[in-house]
């Protein structure tokens, strides 16, 4: 039995449907998920997903909405994923989660309000990042980090988290372990004054 299904009419029926709705490999955003609205009300930022192609899954990008006419843009990300974009509360900085240095570990960055300026990365936590708030002055950032190993919520899979070089054959076993340590979520506090977690 022939399990390639790409030269079947269904399977072409499908793709082109998906291709109406994605545009894969066309660089559109095709979706937007955690809105966030600048402090003045004149822009907005959200995550867009661009789907590269058929057969892997959407990346997520940056996106700056201007609220007076609705022309958007996408920051620039060197790879993998940028997502939860949050405004400090003066609305001169965006903070922003991403997995640009190693796929599925996903850390705090930052950019200007208007992402003119290259992000830059806070101090690494020691497992990947979930959500971000900022503190009612700004000076600092809680991130919820969730620890290799430590099971991924519903919404994404219900896996667990892997460090980068952590992967294994498709055929190896899941084992759990008993090292509770890896397994927790803990809440880093970032200084924005002095860069340190």
């Amino acid at each position: 039995m022939n399990r390639d299904l790409s030269s079947t009419p269904l399977y072409r029926e499908v793709l082109t449907y998906f291709e109406a709705i994605h545009a894969p490999g066309q660089d559109v955003v095709s979706d937007g998920a955690d809105l966030a609205l600048h402090p003045d009300g004149r822009m907005a930022a959200f995550t867009g997903s661009v789907f590269e192609n058929l057969a892997t899954a959407p990346v997520t990008r940056i996106c700056l909405v201007d609220l007076s006419n609705g022309t958007t843009r996408r920051l620039p990300c060197p790879s993998n994923s940028d997502r939860l974009p949050r405004w400090s509360p003066d609305g001169r900085r965006l903070a922003f989660l991403s997995d640009r240095g190693g796929a599925g570990n996903f850390q705090l960055f930052l950019t200007g309000h208007d992402g003119g300026e290259p992000a830059r990365a806070a101090p690494p936590a020691n497992g990947t990042a979930e959500y971000l708030h900022w503190s009612p002055d700004g000076s600092r950032i809680a991130i919820g980090v969730a620890g290799f190993g430590a099971d991924l919520p519903g919404a994404l899979g219900a896996t667990t988290t892997t460090a980068e070089g952590d992967a294994l054959p498709d055929w190896a076993p899941s084992i759990e372990t008993a090292d509770a340590e890896n397994l927790w979520r803990h809440l880093y506090i970032y200084d924005t004054r002095d860069n340190s977690l």
